[in-house]
């Protein structure tokens, strides 16, 4: 197969490679950022929930706190109304010793009168003049009096005592079920925040889940966009190179037709030579015929040399160039300075306008013809274009 045809094909399937690792590398980007995307918006739904989350356990905690301060308020309540019920029925079991002795007094009073009746009658008469009888019998009678006004008055207050004990046990019934109730809220809502408090943890613990896989997806974006950054310098110098072969195979085809062109005026000269060569023969035959046996030296006809001149080569190192592709998103250019010129990586190369020096890039991959150089800093409101000048830093 000719050689002409082979690299042609050789590049292309070279063309094709790199282009499949760019699709996949591409496709693979286009995944991470959409899954990057996903996580972005499940990390803003958990931060909301747990927002929202945090609200109610401090609500939960702030109708805790009240819930507890009402609990103490009725169990101090409670207290109070005990110790009212205890003095009351303290109270309530003095007016009633009180109010038996009242009648005991009166019982043993109105035995005495009974008792003293007959003998009243039959004094009567005989100590009328007597006033201290009188009196005396005046006293008992307003003693008694006022012990039936006393006792009537601890009866009404030995009602009025029952009725308020009556309404204390009621009040009592009523505060214990709204501290049973109470006391059920609380254990409610300690439950709910518990719960709460471990659902806080195991989003918590999916949060740092999340934001470790974010890390390392952007990690691995990262990663992609850099070897994607190199993909892209290969494909561009291998462009290049493609170029500069292209450029080669075509002047060495034109080398190949200009010599095939040389050979046939070659061949061409040689054939009239010849013929020429043999009209001279004949001539000399006719001529000479008596003296064809004596004749000894060859007639020879020596012909010019083809001479080809070599195409020629670099003597000297190049240390001046040109920029040819300039890459401002993954901050790299392309020169037309290589190998040949002798350009090694890791050389600073300086980028002159106009004779002023506009920025500094370093050389991370070199060919034969070209090399790509990261930029390494660049003069304020300076913009690297194609054909700006290169010189080597050294």
């Amino acid at each position: 197969m000719d050689k002409t045809k082979i690299i042609p094909i050789v590049f292309l399937v070279i063309i094709l490679g790199v282009g499949f690792v760019a699709f996949t590398f591409y496709g693979e980007k286009q995944k991470l950022i959409v899954y990057n995307g996903e996580i972005k918006e499940k990390n803003a739904k958990l931060e909301k929930e747990n927002d929202s989350l945090s609200y109610k356990y401090k609500k939960v905690e702030r109708e805790k706190g009240n819930l507890e301060k009402k609990v103490s308020m009725f169990e101090q309540e409670l207290v109070q109304l005990r110790q009212a019920k205890t003095e009351l029925n303290g109270k309530i079991r003095n007016l009633s010793q009180e109010r038996d002795m009242l009648v005991e007094k009166i019982e043993e009073a109105r035995n005495s009168i009974s008792a003293r009746q007959p003998v009243v009658a039959n004094v009567v008469s005989q100590e009328q003049s007597n006033v201290s009888s009188e009196d005396h019998w005046a006293d008992i009678v307003r003693s008694k009096a006022s012990l039936q006004a006393k006792v009537s008055i601890l009866n009404e207050k030995l009602i009025e005592t029952k009725e308020k004990a009556i309404i204390l046990e009621n009040e009592n019934k009523k505060l214990s079920l709204v501290i049973d109730q109470l006391t059920k809220q609380k254990e409610s809502v300690a439950d709910d925040i518990k719960f709460k408090k471990r659902t806080l943890q195991v989003m918590s613990m999916d949060l740092v889940n999340e934001r470790e896989k974010r890390n390392s997806a952007v990690k691995e974006l990262k990663n992609v966009r850099r070897e994607n950054a190199r993909l892209k310098r290969e494909v561009i110098l291998s462009s290049k190179e493609k170029i500069d072969l292209q450029n080669n195979l075509k002047e060495t085809i034109g080398r190949k037709e200009s010599f095939e062109n040389r050979i046939l005026s070659a061949e061409q000269m040689l054939k009239e030579k010849t013929l020429v060569l043999e009209d001279l023969r004949q001539e000399l035959s006719g001529m000479v015929t008596g003296e064809e046996e004596g004749l000894s030296e060859s007639v020879s006809v020596e012909l010019p040399p083809i001479v080809v001149k070599p195409k020629g080569t670099l003597g000297t190192r190049e240390l001046k160039g040109e920029v040819i592709a300039v890459n401002p998103v993954d901050k790299f250019v392309v020169v037309n300075v290589g190998n040949s010129s002798n350009v090694r990586i890791g050389d600073l190369l300086k980028i002159m306008r106009s004779g002023r020096e506009i920025g500094t890039v370093e050389v991370i991959e070199t060919r034969s013809e070209i090399s790509a150089a990261d930029i390494i800093n660049i003069a304020d409101r300076a913009v690297i274009k194609e054909g700006d000048v290169v010189l080597l830093d050294r």
